[in-house]
């Protein structure tokens, strides 16, 4: 079979939409080499991840470098690329199954193989309408709306993504397959001083710290996140990390540092390298993620890959990540979340007993495992 894969974000820069789609396109070709593997994306590969994919002869990558700076990040370029040079590829290699795994949609429909399959990471657009830009959140919702009944199966990463999609959209339940993610291979406990030291200094960190990962919008919670440590005790001796890039909608967190005195306590890493990132969790001595709405949690299981405690709220996608592995908070309760930050990061035997739970929740996520479950749903 020719099965083609739409993925965005591959630039160096991932976020979970990147790393979902280099590890499934890496992991599928893996288990099932009988079968070849089209690899579709607007933007440039990296060099070390191209070198990754070259290890399967049955995958062939259809990146384009040489538009990479016009193309990689455009909300106008992404969906004319997906609309008129898209459908082109994969009617000049005449697909079997198509997969396509990004946020962004094309508005037209086009029928691009006899099988088509999509994944969707969630639908926070639509239950946080506010939180987002006005032409993204119509954008969102008109290109679902005509683009889900042209999909044979969808491929979602929790149950609550699941039923999100039921209640938003009327998608039947038969129609909708449950995949988790897994951990990438690279997310373990670093403890090697002379790299975590060479990370420390990089990123101008301490030796130890509360660590926050994610991008800068309003639904990560980040403004509560220091309003909350503003009341902790652990501030005292715990410098707050936010590590990601900024998103929409982010000033209010840089104003409320300002406004809480906080300027020496907060240290703003920015986007994190890749191969950096296993040592920013490793140092942490906790890892504080109040999100209010994921449609995984994927920065959670890589805290607890790490052996890092976590301290995460209790929405449902991210409970299905943690579970009883985590302390778990209401992320509207900022009080609630400064009493728990100290339980965490103050308190020894509940610091040692997260860092044991989170090793061994962390080991029941396995990318080979989330390929299986779509492997099955591609091949139906």
């Amino acid at each position: 079979m020719n099965i083609g894969l739409y993925v965005e974000h591959l630039h160096g820069k991932k976020t979970g939409v990147g790393q979902y789609g280099f590890n499934i396109t890496l992991n599928l070709s893996r288990l099932d080499p009988e079968n070849h593997y089209y690899l579709f994306t607007p933007s440039p590969l990296g060099h070390a991840d191209t070198e990754k994919l070259a290890e399967y002869p049955n995958i062939k990558i259809f990146d384009h470098n040489a538009l990479g700076r016009l193309i990689s990040n455009d909300i106008i370029l992404i969906p004319l690329w997906l609309q008129f040079y898209l459908p082109f590829l994969c009617k000049r290699i005449g697909l079997d199954v198509y997969l396509h795994t990004g946020s962004i949609w094309p508005l037209l429909l086009f029928r691009l193989a006899k099988c088509q399959v999509v994944f969707i990471h969630d639908v926070i657009p639509l239950p946080f309408p506010e939180y987002h830009l006005k032409h993204t959140y119509y954008y969102y919702r008109l290109s679902r709306t005509l683009n889900l009944r042209n999909f044979d199966r969808i491929i979602v990463n929790s149950e609550t993504t699941k039923k999100d999609l039921m209640a938003h959209f009327g998608v039947p339940e038969e129609r909708i397959f449950i995949s988790l993610l897994g951990k990438d291979e690279r997310f373990m406990k670093i403890e090697d001083p002379a790299r975590n030291n060479g990370v420390r200094e990089k990123y101008g960190l301490p030796e130890s710290y509360i660590l926050f990962a994610g991008t800068l919008e309003p639904r990560k919670n980040i403004t509560r996140l220091l309003n909350a440590y503003a009341m902790s005790k652990a501030r005292v001796g715990l410098k707050l990390v936010i590590a990601g890039k900024t998103g929409w909608l982010y000033e209010e967190v840089f104003e409320t540092v300002a406004r809480l005195n906080l300027r020496e306590r907060v240290i703003f890493a920015g986007f994190v390298d890749d191969d950096d990132l296993p040592s920013i969790y490793s140092m942490a001595r906790v890892f504080v993620f109040p999100s209010l709405y994921e449609g995984f949690g994927l920065p959670v299981l890589e805290a607890m890959a790490c052996g890092v405690p976590v301290r995460t709220s209790e929405v449902w996608s991210v409970v299905e990540v943690a579970g009883e592995a985590a302390v778990l908070v209401d992320p509207l309760n900022v009080e609630s979340l400064a009493e728990n930050i100290d339980e965490v990061a103050l308190n020894d035997a509940t610091h040692d007993r997260l860092c044991r739970a989170s090793a061994a929740q962390a080991e029941k996520f396995a990318w080979e495992k989330t390929a299986r479950h779509t492997l099955a749903v591609l091949k139906g």
